[in-house]
């Protein structure tokens, strides 16, 4: 019971003090610095945001040239390998063929 005067009477002393502030005017500008902060914080957020995205991109696109260049050395390794390939599948008919 103690505990619960204690905390209506600091409740009335602070909505007193508030009461007070917003009637002298001196909370006016509490709102605008509110509504400064809010942008700025709506902007780095946004600023954050972006980099992410840009580096994401950045990173897809490096990610894309080197698959690119990876493929193309795969299918060179695959064409010289399918060519040896061939030609011992030739020189095996070609022996069966005199035998």
């Amino acid at each position: 019971m103690k505990k619960l005067l204690i905390g209506a009477v600091a409740g009335a002393a602070i909505t007193l003090v508030v009461y007070k502030l917003a009637k002298d005017g001196k909370l006016d500008g509490l709102c605008e610095n509110a509504s400064d902060f809010a942008g700025k914080a709506k902007r780095k957020i946004k600023d954050q945001t972006d980099l992410a995205i840009n580096k994401a991109e950045y990173y897809t696109d490096r990610t894309g040239r080197r698959m690119k260049v990876a493929k193309r050395s795969l299918d060179r390794k695959f064409d010289e390998l399918s060519d040896i390939v061939g030609e011992k599948l030739a020189n095996r008919r070609a022996e069966a063929e005199e035998a």
